[in-house]
């Protein structure tokens, strides 16, 4: 029998627990024999997906299970065969596994599947599978298109049911050092106005704890991210000049400002420790858009000078509620 065919003859009453064995079954069998045994896997797993629904949920479970393998130094295998195995699901990212998740992503996220609860988790079992791969995987495959996957992430920040889901994959984005400058460069296209309207539009529409609230700590993290790890290094020095200042850069720092000002002590204390980034960096810290926020900056970091109580029934007790489960831990 085909290693396939057990992930076909599968259906949807299927427990989660068998689908779990049967796509671990096919990832330790690829483990062994691909590419030299089974050189189209990849075109055999994209075909599957098109038999139904199922079968695009086993497939992803199958190649988010078979990245992590890879990526997570599996002691059953030597590690040339991992580095070789590693090789060749790079090959694939950039031969088109990223265009095939980004198709699967819009058709699964169009408008007139955009509130249909089986689309919406088929969705996120995408994001789920390209999170796995966004912590290495070659970054040029993932701008293709003209951003078109970096659109689509950025449009489900305002989706309800994926937007947690598609900040994470963002946030690997941001957190990636890749060697080639283009690379990390590339991902400053999240300093355009669009982008960041989404940001500051979904950063509004979060007022309940916890729900929305973990959302919005990930939403800061992000941000912090792609200034620590792309802004700063990617700025320059008088000797080595870089890029400069990006794009929107004051629209950025006064979202960054916002974060600063929330009535979270987390969020607050998150955002704080990028600044000195900024202000310690020779060119950054004489631009214009630093010296507009410095007042501001002093004035909401004096009024967190004095530490918040815990237990009390304001907005910013709420929040520690959520961050804490009692005065000890706090």
């Amino acid at each position: 029998v085909h290693a396939l065919d057990v992930l076909a003859k599968l259906n949807t009453e299927s427990e989660s627990a068998v689908k779990h064995v049967a796509s671990c079954f096919v990832v330790e069998l690829i483990k062994r024999i691909w590419p030299q045994c089974w050189e189209d896997l990849m075109a055999q797993l994209i075909a599957l997906c098109e038999q139904n629904e199922l079968a695009l949920e086993l497939v992803m479970m199958v190649l988010e299970r078979l990245s992590q393998d890879i990526m997570e130094s599996d002691t059953h295998l030597a590690q040339s065969r991992q580095r070789e195995l590693k090789q060749t699901l790079s090959q694939h990212c950039t031969a088109g596994l990223f265009e095939f998740f980004t198709t699967k992503l819009l058709l699964h996220t169009s408008p007139e599947n955009a509130t249909d609860s089986t689309h919406l988790y088929l969705a996120r079992r995408v994001l789920l599978t390209m999170a796995a791969f966004l912590e290495w995987c070659p970054l040029k495959p993932v701008y293709a298109n003209d951003f078109r996957l970096l659109e689509a992430l950025c449009q489900l920040v305002n989706n309800e049911t994926l937007r947690l889901t598609a900040v994470d994959c963002l946030i690997l984005m941001a957190e990636r050092k890749a060697p080639a400058v283009e690379e990390r460069e590339a991902l400053l296209v999240l300093f355009q106005e669009a982008p960041l309207r989404v940001f500051f539009q979904a950063a509004n529409s979060c007022t309940q704890p916890p729900n929305a609230y973990t959302f919005l700590k990930r939403l800061c993290t992000l941000m912090l991210r792609l200034g620590t790890h792309q802004v700063i290094s990617l700025w320059g020095t008088e000797e080595k000049p870089g890029i400069g200042e990006p794009a929107n850069f004051p629209q950025y720092l006064s979202t960054l400002l916002a974060f600063l000002q929330h009535g979270s002590p987390c969020i607050s204390a998150q955002t704080a420790a990028v600044w000195p980034g900024f202000l310690k960096h020779a060119l950054i810290k004489d631009t214009p858009a630093i010296k507009n926020c410095l007042t501001s900056l002093l004035q909401t970091c004096a009024k967190w000078l004095v530490k918040p109580q815990f237990g009390g029934s304001n907005e910013r007790d709420a929040y520690l509620a959520a961050d804490f489960l009692n005065q000890k831990e706090y």
